[in-house]
């Protein structure tokens, strides 16, 4: 009988495990076979990563020479601290850059501009009555200077006086420049026929035909005219911002009207029954005219719309009966109900894309 001792070998990456049995007498056998075994692999070359580029390592094994790669990621960046290279000013952008220890990869990014730091306004040229001046300021990082104009400061009129030089005729002077203004209009009688609260003309009191609106008067109020049969000529003067509603309603003799191009509104029967009104100059300053501003003008013959209107309002020239002419900006872009109702002369009328 034999007498087997027994010995386990270990597989290999290219033979099986195994158990063999060897008698004394020189007989083996082999039995209770086991799988492959895995590659001894041995380090044999390596490249190391970089910032940009990616490593290796190679492998062999010991036992059959099988060969493996393995890679290695590309490492990051190792940026030192942001350097200022060109400093802002008041108006560029400045610059700052870093630069990577390994692979000398540069960075940069801006630096906002840090915008003047101007000083005080300082009076160069004083304005006048009638001139604009100059303001300059500084800037207290680049020395930069800024200009801006002064508006003129328009003349300060003193109270009109009769006239010492000029019999019959009345004066006032600018109390700053000495300008000189003559008129034939006794202003001190109409200041007592004014009614004014603030800068509003409220009432209108005198029997005048020629009157001239004083020039402190922002806004003329409602029925401030109202009925004003002796009125013939009015002058509006620069500054007024509104005319407020029926303030020269039924002045039928009103045969002049001046509006300045400070005004921007006038409202609903502003001037409705001046039945002597002939021609009336709307200037562009204004973008409101109110219901029946112009009804009942019987005698107006022709109106120019300025581009600053964009809607002709209910009734506004009804009953116009004269209207041969009306002349309508291509801004309009609305027109009222009854606006040209009874204007039995007006033969034809031009309407803008915009209605």
């Amino acid at each position: 009988t034999h007498i087997f001792s027994d010995t386990v070998v270990a597989p290999t990456c290219i033979e099986h495990g195994y158990t063999l049995h060897r008698c004394k007498c020189g007989y083996e056998r082999k039995d209770q076979f086991t799988p492959f075994g895995d590659h001894s692999f041995e380090l044999v070359d390596s490249v190391a990563p970089t910032c940009t580029e990616s490593g290796r390592k190679d492998y062999l094994c010991a036992v059959c020479s099988e060969y493996k790669s393995e890679n290695i990621p590309a490492i990051d960046h190792k940026f030192g601290e942001w350097t200022t290279s060109f400093p802002p000013t008041c108006e560029q952008d400045g610059k700052q850059e870093r630069r990577c220890s390994m692979c000398t990869k540069l960075e940069s990014k801006a630096i906002p501009a840090q915008g003047h730091r101007w000083g005080a306004w300082v009076e160069q040229v004083y304005a006048s009555c009638t001139e604009e001046g100059i303001k300059v300021r500084q800037c207290s990082i680049c020395g930069e200077i800024d200009k801006n104009h002064i508006p003129a400061i328009g003349h300060s009129f003193s109270d009109w006086e009769p006239s010492k030089t000029i019999p019959g005729k009345y004066e006032r002077f600018c109390t700053t420049c000495g300008k000189v203004e003559y008129s034939n209009y006794d202003f001190r009688q109409a200041d007592k026929d004014f009614l004014i609260e603030g800068n509003v003309l409220k009432k209108y009191n005198g029997t005048q035909s020629y009157v001239e609106i004083p020039s402190n008067i922002t806004c003329i109020g409602g029925f401030a005219f109202y009925n004003c049969t002796n009125l013939i000529s009015i002058t509006i003067s620069n500054g007024v911002v509104s005319i407020e509603e029926y303030a020269f309603k039924g002045c039928k003799n009103l045969n002049y009207v001046s509006i300045p191009d400070s005004v921007a509104t006038i409202k609903q029967n502003a001037f409705s029954g001046c039945s002597s009104l002939k021609s009336i100059f709307l200037p562009n300053s204004i973008t409101t005219i109110g219901d029946q501003a112009f009804e009942e003008c019987s005698n107006l013959l022709s109106i120019v719309i300025p581009n600053s209107v964009t809607c002709i309002n209910k009734a506004t020239f009804s009953k116009c009966t004269e209207l041969e002419e009306v002349k309508i900006p291509d801004s309009l872009t609305a027109i009222g109900g009854r606006a040209f109702e009874k204007c039995s002369s007006l033969s034809a009328i031009t309407l803008p894309n915009n209605i």
